[in-house]
């Protein structure tokens, strides 16, 4: 535990330069919609298995520090949603939360034309330390963080378009650690569980 929340400070402490030349902050908020998708191997057998997308929300603060009038670095610290949703016995639904604390690290390319309209891709890795996991099951609620990772990692990529200090985007990340802890329980197979999902997200930079 204190080795993840130590990897994970660094990630953020490297990720905001110390030079503000160039720079904006900013603060942003949506919603995310994300599923597992999950695959058990060994003992003979092979199983995959997609969850239904379950809705969530994002929020937090962003810098953008400018390379040149076309590309920027773009770290950002979120509080993120994920998970997934399923139904089973007696027409029950299981619906998974994972709570996060993520720093994506983008490089922005700023689309050249004309205009106060400003386009833009975006692109970089993410990492996430898990705070809160819980699966929601006949109006139970279920504590399920000791099963899972501390830490997850994924690729973020999108684009949007930016209106004086407002933007809007949209985003795919793509999970790429199994969040899965496999120690926590004693099977003869191996849990493969990774999340994906998209974002959209509204904010301002100032």
């Amino acid at each position: 535990m204190k080795k993840a929340k130590s990897i994970l400070l660094l990630i953020i402490v490297l990720s905001f330069p110390l030079s503000q030349a160039f720079a904006q902050f900013g603060i942003k908020g949506g919603a995310t919609l994300s599923s597992f998708d999950t695959e058990i191997t060994g003992n003979g057998m092979s199983f995959e298995e997609s969850s239904d997308t379950k809705f969530g929300f994002q929020a937090g603060i962003l810098y953008q520090h400018a390379i040149n009038d076309m590309i920027s670095i773009q770290p950002e610290l979120l509080f993120t949603q994920k998970g997934g949703k399923d139904d089973v016995n007696g027409g029950l639904e299981s619906k998974v939360t994972l709570s996060y604390v993520e720093v994506p690290v983008l490089l922005r390319f700023n689309v050249p034309i004309d205009g106060d309209i400003r386009p833009y891709l975006i692109a970089g890795p993410h990492a996430g330390y898990l705070l809160d996991a819980k699966d929601e099951y006949d109006g139970e609620s279920e504590d399920i963080s000791d099963f899972l990772e501390d830490l997850n990692f994924g690729l973020t990529f999108g684009g949007g378009v930016q209106f004086g200090n407002f933007f809007v985007d949209a985003r795919y990340d793509l999970g790429l650690s199994n969040v899965f802890d496999e120690s926590s329980i004693d099977e003869p197979f191996d849990i493969t569980n990774k999340i994906n999902g998209f974002i959209i997200t509204a904010g301002i930079t100032f």
